[in-house]
């Protein structure tokens, strides 16, 4: 196994992030939608590039005591490492943005990421000046990270719920962070099983299988610049 850089952006750069790109409408990518069964997506990863699945989910929301569980799917080079956590008493939005945090601290040889979200709300705090009336630390520090990132970051707008394995697996992830069932592990490509993840195979009919492949959301990784 190679040493893992990993530790236990049409495209309109966002003026005071300069290594953050937004991709507003990527185009559809069949490989990263749900394969065959038992089939594992072809990931086009090209020039060292580090791609990152990240999700929140809460338990109890809108109780004192809300659980936030984060998931996050980080690929590269033929590896897949998947890894979870909570936060007590958080939202969902801080779930999400705890997620992308994550990201930006797990990895210890900063290499060009791609940060994929269903989260409009993470992406626009982060990257288009929203209005921030909460979570202001935590946006700050996240900004801070990213800045402080040795190389560029993508972030990048999926749809969730749709059949796009790898945001299916970040959304277990998340669902079991909130449970506290923490999950934290490396695969080679070849011995990842998603359905473990996701249970889509049982789930979802051939037709959504199709639909799902032509989702306009899914990236295209391998038109990305180097």
């Amino acid at each position: 196994m190679s040493e893992l850089p990993i530790h236990n952006r049409d495209h309109s750069l966002t003026r005071g992030l300069g290594n953050i790109r937004l991709i507003k409408r990527p185009t559809p990518l069949a490989a990263q939608t749900i394969p065959r069964r038992n089939a594992m997506p072809t990931l086009g990863l090209v020039n060292d590039q580090i791609l990152a699945y990240t999700d929140g989910a809460t338990r109890g929301n809108g109780s004192p005591e809300c659980i936030g569980g984060y998931g996050v799917v980080l690929l590269w080079h033929g590896h897949i490492r998947v890894v979870n956590g909570f936060v007590e008493k958080a939202t969902s939005n801080i779930a999400e943005l705890t997620a992308i945090e994550t990201v930006l601290d797990a990895i210890k040889i900063p290499k060009p990421l791609v940060i994929c979200s269903d989260s409009e709300y993470s992406i626009g705090v982060i990257t288009k000046k929203w209005k921030i009336k909460k979570n202001i630390e935590l946006i700050a520090r996240i900004q801070t990270k990213v800045r402080a990132y040795g190389a560029p970051v993508e972030f990048r707008h999926v749809k969730g719920h749709a059949g796009i394995v790898f945001n299916e697996v970040a959304d277990n992830l998340a669902k079991r962070g909130a449970r506290k069932e923490i999950v934290s592990k490396t695969y080679s490509q070849g011995s990842f099983d998603w359905n473990q993840f996701t249970g889509l195979a049982r789930k979802t009919s051939r037709n959504r299988m199709r639909a799902a492949q032509s989702c306009s959301s899914s990236p295209r990784l391998n038109s990305l610049p180097a």
